[in-house]
């Protein structure tokens, strides 16, 4: 398989892992509770609290810049 091109805003295998990464990083965030003897059900939402939490996290990291350089 030749992965030419793999950097394209077109690419199809691009495109696929952008969306894959978030997935697999709660797939084993769960296995780990699982694995801890815990159920969790809410997978999709500390996914959605994470990425909500993460956007706080940049925006208040570029405003803090802004002002600095400001």
């Amino acid at each position: 398989m030749e992965w030419r091109g793999f950097g394209n805003e077109n690419s199809t295998a691009a495109k696929t892992l952008v969306k894959a990464i978030p997935m697999l990083f709660v797939a084993i965030g769960i296995c780990v509770a699982f694995r801890g003897g815990v159920v969790n059900i809410g997978g999709e939402g500390r996914m959605i609290a994470g990425a909500v939490m993460g956007v706080t996290v940049a925006l208040a990291l570029a405003m803090r810049e802004t002002r600095q350089a400001g």
